[in-house]
């Protein structure tokens, strides 16, 4: 007599490599895809942020007679006389030189338009700027097409942020 066997439904081995082949494909489209999502989203984050910050420092100048927003240059990048040159931080000091904030910049974020020789502006005491010039600084992450730009006009002290693909 021979013992008897039930039969047991299960995948078969063919059946397993075509889900997993499956599954290799669908991952291989939506990941670079996620990858360029999440610079964008951190792009748009920094500038949004760092628009808030500039528009503190405006807000700040008004109230204490003035505001500096001064930027660190990261070691490697000290000579530099063009861009791109990459930023550590930046700080937002009262007339005194005392700090009222400071801003962290991520590695992957750069920032084009703050003056190269100076590495600051400043904002008088009636929130307009301290330049011959409107001031528009481009903010790019790498991973991305899009930039933010801050545009902070002289003479008002307008602050707007735009995003656009170049």
């Amino acid at each position: 007599m021979y013992p008897s066997f039930k039969k047991t439904k299960a995948f078969t081995i063919v059946e397993i490599i075509i889900a997993i082949v499956i599954l290799a494909i669908i991952s291989a489209i939506v990941f670079p895809a996620f990858v360029r999502y999440r610079a964008t989203m951190d792009l748009k984050g920094f500038a949004d942020n760092f628009a808030h910050v500039m528009k503190y420092a405006k807000e700040t100048a008004k109230t204490v007679e003035g505001s500096r927003v001064e930027f660190t240059r990261k070691p490697e990048d000290e000579n530099k006389n063009d861009y791109p040159v990459g930023y550590l931080y930046f700080e937002i000091k009262k007339p005194d030189g005392t700090v009222k904030k400071k801003m962290n910049i991520p590695p992957q974020i750069s920032i084009w338009g703050v003056p190269l020789a100076d590495n600051y502006y400043d904002f008088k005491a009636d929130g307009t700027l301290d330049l011959s010039d409107d001031l528009n600084l481009t903010i790019k992450s790498t991973g991305t097409k899009i930039e933010g730009n801050v545009l902070i006009n002289k003479v008002t002290g307008g602050i707007d942020l735009q995003f656009q693909e170049p």
